[in-house]
């Protein structure tokens, strides 16, 4: 795996600098004879060279993130951890997941975070849980994921993306 890593990353690097010395590999004695021609094909070279070298990079990532579990692993491995307390909803096109309380006693603590019933501390170990799930669905399948945290009424009181915390409704107050 680090090997063909290591050669794709030689293969780009080398594509890379042919394309960037394609103007000066004319002889010296030929340099005032390029036309624009010589400059416009000097310059599509380069930018294959650049979407070779996206695309590579895509291809990495793509190649690290099919490594981890898949999206369904994830929201079974969830569905079993939250058994009891929540539902866990995966919505594909918006790759979200998506947790909704079904205990009467979680319903009810979201609530009393809400109103300040129960102390911040609490409520910033629920965010740094969700924040750690959040990086660990990160590292599993890529960027892009939500984790949202619904209250009794559906209504989100928690949205981290990426291990970011876009959405707190007790610190948006």
């Amino acid at each position: 795996m680090r090997k063909t890593l290591l050669l794709l990353g030689m293969t780009i690097f080398t594509i890379s600098l042919v394309a960037c010395n394609v103007e000066t590999v004319a002889p010296k004695e030929n340099t005032e004879a390029k036309t624009s021609e010589d400059i416009q094909e000097a310059r599509e070279k380069r930018e294959e060279a650049r979407k070779d070298r996206e695309e590579a990079r895509k291809a990495k990532e793509q190649e690290e993130a099919n490594q981890g579990m898949s999206e369904e692993e994830i929201v079974s491995a969830l569905q079993k951890r939250m058994e009891g307390s929540f539902e866990v909803d995966f919505d594909k096109k918006n790759k979200a997941f998506t947790l909704i309380p079904i205990n009467e006693g979680v319903i009810k603590e979201l609530d009393m975070y809400a109103s300040g019933d129960i102390g911040i501390e609490m409520w910033n170990e629920t965010v740094d849980a969700t924040t750690d799930l959040s990086e660990t669905i990160k590292e599993e399948l890529g960027e892009g994921y939500h984790v949202v945290l619904l209250n009794g009424d559906k209504i989100a009181i928690l949205w981290i993306t990426d291990g970011e915390v876009k959405h707190d409704v007790i610190k948006d107050e």
